[in-house]
């Protein structure tokens, strides 16, 4: 399949001022393009998207099924503009492995048609009897595309960037490979230990540091019990909302380190990045620590 899209564009614009774009070798799905861009150009640009040279189709299904879908929705159109000579009869597909084309129409070579996603509706009766995917001009799509997301055979829906099509659910959904910066930004202790005791013998104030899943770690805050770190980390939405990370804050001594704080599971939502911020009061020895979320 050769898309001749300059082809299409010049047919949309002057159906009669336009030469040779039949001199292209191409195959049903550019003739559909050019077909639409006359006989239905409310709908080329969905076309395009499914059937163009990056469409949808052809990145989730057998090239010859489209081929063929191709096939049937412009016997659609030869049937219902017959005037128009870019949606006549068009040259029967050679080597199809799944579907065999005559006389300018196609069918599947089993007779019937896909319910697990792919585009084989052929009769143009696409619905939640015969797709499990989404339908898109009448034709079943897997619905797993972000150009093309749905299930139960309803119509396809195109995913509003950065959300992508979760491919088990068929919905748009929040991207978990997005990245999210989470920012540990500064907390307030208190000034003695739970049980009394100075932090730094015989008195002083901790040299304070944050632990992410005890890996990754600030920078320490030294004699202080106002620490600022200002630390960004760059965490995926999965790690930082399905998995969470476990958090800790801890005093630095030369022989060993206090633990200031037991570690916390900390898992951001939506509502924490709508917000911006996440603070936690009353954490053991921690009187008050912020993170800051965004994108």
């Amino acid at each position: 399949m050769r898309t001749a899209l300059s082809a299409v564009f010049c047919v949309a614009l002057s159906a009669t001022g336009c030469v040779g774009y039949k001199d292209v070798t191409d195959g049903p799905c550019d003739q559909l393009l050019r077909c639409a861009a006359l006989a239905d150009p409310g709908k080329l640009n969905e076309h395009i998207g499914t059937y163009g040279a990056e469409g949808s189709c052809w990145k989730s299904v057998p090239h010859d099924l489209c081929e063929t879908t191709c096939s049937k929705i412009l016997d659609g159109y030869a049937a219902s503009s017959p005037k128009t000579t870019e949606c006549g009869p068009i040259p029967p597909i050679a080597n199809l492995s799944d579907a065999s084309v005559t006389d300018g129409s196609a069918s599947m070579t089993d007779g019937g048609a896909s319910t697990d996603g792919g585009p084989a509706d052929m009769g143009g009766s696409c619905g939640p009897a015969s797709c499990a995917g989404c339908c898109m001009g009448g034709v079943c799509q897997p619905g797993t595309a972000n150009s093309a997301c749905g299930g139960g055979g309803m119509a396809c829906a195109p995913c509003a960037s950065p959300m992508v099509c979760d491919a088990i659910a068929r919905t748009c959904g929040a991207n978990p490979d997005e990245v999210i910066k989470l920012t540990i930004y500064d907390a307030d202790i208190y000034s003695r230990k739970s049980n009394g005791d100075p932090w730094d013998f015989p008195s002083g104030y901790p040299d304070v540091f944050v632990t992410i899943d005890g890996v990754r770690r600030t920078t320490v805050e030294d004699d202080t019990i106002y620490p600022y770190w200002d630390k960004t980390l760059y965490m995926t939405r999965r790690e930082l909302m399905n998995t969470g990370v476990y958090v800790a804050v801890w005093d630095e001594d030369i022989s060993y380190n206090d633990r200031i704080s037991y570690s916390k599971l900390l898992k951001v939502t939506d509502a924490d990045l709508l917000a911006g911020k996440i603070e936690w009061r009353a954490w053991d020895d921690v009187k008050r620590i912020q993170f800051d979320v965004s994108r």
